[in-house]
């Protein structure tokens, strides 16, 4: 679980995979610095690695490990 500033006004991220109808997209704020290189690498671990669950107050946004993400 990652703890961050909002789930929106951030870096903009696009999200592909499984559960996926075409590409969806996310501005979360507060994201550490390397998230994409890290979530690159756990994605590559598929069916392996993590899942991630972001987390502002009582607002949570998951999505798995099998989701690629790239910041556009």
């Amino acid at each position: 679980m990652l703890a961050v500033a909002n789930l929106t006004g951030g870096m903009s991220l696009r999200l592909t995979g499984f559960g996926i109808r075409g590409e969806a997209a996310m501005t979360p704020v507060g994201l550490p610095s390397g998230f994409q290189r890290q979530w690159a690498g756990n994605h590559a671990l598929y069916p392996g690695g993590i899942n991630a669950i972001l987390c502002v107050g009582e607002h949570v946004l998951y999505f798995p490990r099998s989701v690629a993400v790239k910041v556009v």
